[in-house]
């Protein structure tokens, strides 16, 4: 069973990995490497909890969720665009 942790540190996970396998294939110095990552991972924490937070509250008033009601997975019935 995951956890909300387990979900965001497996898409951390595998942007580091991709990331990682970049830096080696253009063979980049270790403090170009670095700062590069650290930008890129800055960024994609910011970009990853706005999209999130604007994304649920969407949602929540698609779905005329009140405030403090939990939403369930058989809640959501939307078809995609």
């Amino acid at each position: 069973m995951s956890t909300d942790t387990e979900i965001k540190k497996s898409w951390l996970d595998k942007l580091t990995d991709r990331f990682d396998a970049l830096m080696v294939k253009f063979d980049m110095p270790e403090d170009i490497r670095h700062e590069i990552e650290s930008f890129i991972l800055t960024v994609a924490k910011e970009q990853y909890t706005a999209g999130n937070k604007g994304g649920i509250a969407w949602l929540r008033k698609q779905l005329g969720a009140k405030p403090g009601q939990l939403l369930k997975a058989t809640d959501v019935n939307l078809q995609a665009a």
